[in-house]
């Protein structure tokens, strides 16, 4: 009897192993707690406003922390996302940062909530952050988001390229 129920539980545990692992990926705008799972190597486009930016992910602890730290630049149109599990007012800072960006917040409805402008490096140890709970935080060069009119308000849309 216990060994029925013992390969039972083992028969359950399996099942949703294999349904975890054959899962297609977490979609980056599913309004869960849960943390987002790493995004590998596929290449993002983000849509504001009818503009497009290249984006690479920072979707966990990891990726988040060194975000673009260290980096000398960024290609005109480009920037990173970060993927938060729950909304929050989370802070950036300016640790390691070789350029100015701007920072765009955005909520679980992918709505523009605000947009820090120009922030240079020399800011840091100073913290920036949103007024509202946001999930993700756009970071892009400095004064993209005035040379684009982007603005508070503006919703955004993530498309994945096609693999090459």
């Amino acid at each position: 009897m216990i060994k029925s129920g013992f390969i039972i539980l083992m028969a359950v545990f399996f099942t949703l192993s294999l349904s975890a692992i054959f899962k297609n990926r977490s979609n980056l705008f599913l309004n869960s707690p849960k943390e987002q799972t790493s995004i590998s190597t596929d290449t993002f486009i983000i849509l504001i406003a009818g503009k497009q930016i290249k984006i690479d992910i920072a979707d966990t602890e990891e990726k988040r922390s060194r975000g673009l730290s260290g980096k000398k630049s960024l290609p005109e149109n480009a920037g990173m996302l970060f993927v938060f599990g729950i909304p929050a007012q989370y802070s950036f800072w300016m640790k390691d940062m070789r350029f100015s960006i701007d920072i765009i917040w955005i909520d679980e409805t992918k709505k523009i909530v605000a947009v820090s402008e120009n922030i240079s490096p020399d800011t840091y140890p100073a913290s920036f952050s949103p007024s509202d709970p946001v999930k993700y935080v756009l970071e892009v060069n400095a004064g993209w988001t005035q040379k684009n009119g982007i603005v508070v308000g503006d919703n955004i849309e993530l498309i994945e390229l096609p693999h090459s």
